[in-house]
């Protein structure tokens, strides 16, 4: 269902959302784990969302879920790590099967396509 997602769909759907800091590769991981965040009772119209990017080649969510209680938190603190856990495997560029990578230039998380020449 997310594999063609834009940043622009996902706008549409959560406007409250804040500037995205990764590439479009990993758009259909951010739409999902936002979708089940949703399903899970996290209100993306409001600005729950503070960060969405990428950090040492991995995807990172941030979430305000101080008015939440114990059991959605942990619901919601599982599907951020659950993002964070499947972009190790998914090209940040293409969204093709890849693998996190250490080269001169810092941590990139790219399929072999991708990797040639980049790090």
């Amino acid at each position: 269902m997310w594999s063609n997602v834009t940043e622009a769909e996902l706008r549409q759907l959560y406007p409250a959302l804040p500037p995205l800091q990764h590439n479009a590769g990993w758009l259909p991981l951010v739409a999902h784990c936002l979708a089940q965040m949703a399903k899970a009772g996290l209100d993306l119209q409001q600005p729950l969302v503070l960060q969405i990017k990428q950090k040492l080649g991995i995807l990172r969510i941030h979430i305000d879920t101080s008015g939440m209680s114990g059991p959605q938190r942990s619901a919601i603190a599982l599907l951020a790590a659950q993002a964070l856990t499947a972009s190790r495997s998914v090209c940040e560029l293409c969204g093709q099967n890849a693998q996190l990578r250490v080269g001169a230039s810092g941590c990139r998380t790219l399929c072999a396509m991708h990797a040639r020449g980049t790090l």
